[in-house]
């Protein structure tokens, strides 16, 4: 949780929803113990890019007032006055973390799995479609808004249960490519 106000929160710093982008604006002297760390701060940071690429998942995060926030949550908390609880998860739509637009920020209940990368062990190259050898067919698969996983069928072919994960993105989120990290798939009949 931001330990500020929505005011305060806009004092210090500003959000530019259109490209993602946050930038420290000058702060009061309020804010700071003494007119020499006041100069300075507002000499160097004012007007300067805010957050950084950091920890294992690498999440732009912004550090200020001694914590550090994930930029997304900011966003968020910026643009709608309310900040996201502590079980809720703001999502990248197109999963590319430093794309911070206000467009593409969504707010879920759950783990945060709706919008997973494809799996390094994909051999299908589909999110959500794999070839379960136990009955020599392929499944298709796809996440509720909580996150939780749900087999969505069996089918003879990669491309039926493609098409029936694409119907179930569709239906579920708007969007029949969600996921699928914004390339054209090329489906072959291998296995």
């Amino acid at each position: 949780m931001i330990d500020l106000t929505h005011k305060e929160l806009k004092e210090l710093i500003e959000y530019y929803p259109e490209t993602g982008e946050f930038r420290w604006k000058e702060r009061d002297q309020r804010w700071f113990e003494t007119s020499r760390s006041w100069k300075y701060w507002n000499g160097r940071y004012a007007g300067a890019r805010a957050g950084s690429l950091s920890g294992k998942a690498r999440d732009l995060t912004i550090f200020f007032l001694g914590k550090q926030h994930q930029a997304a949550r900011v966003a968020w908390f910026y643009m709608t006055g309310e900040q996201p609880l502590k079980s809720q998860k703001i999502e990248l739509i197109d999963l590319n973390k430093e794309n911070l637009k206000w467009e593409n920020l969504r707010i879920t209940n759950g783990k945060g799995l709706s919008n997973k990368r494809k799996r390094t062990t994909n051999k299908s190259g589909i999110t959500g479609v794999f070839f379960y050898e136990r009955t020599g067919k392929w499944a298709a698969n796809g996440r509720d808004k909580d996150g939780k996983q749900l087999r969505l069928g069996y089918f003879d072919t990669k491309e039926d249960a493609y098409a029936e994960v694409k119907r179930f993105n569709l239906e579920n989120y708007g969007d029949p490519d969600r996921g699928q990290e914004g390339r054209k798939l090329e489906l072959n009949h291998d296995r």
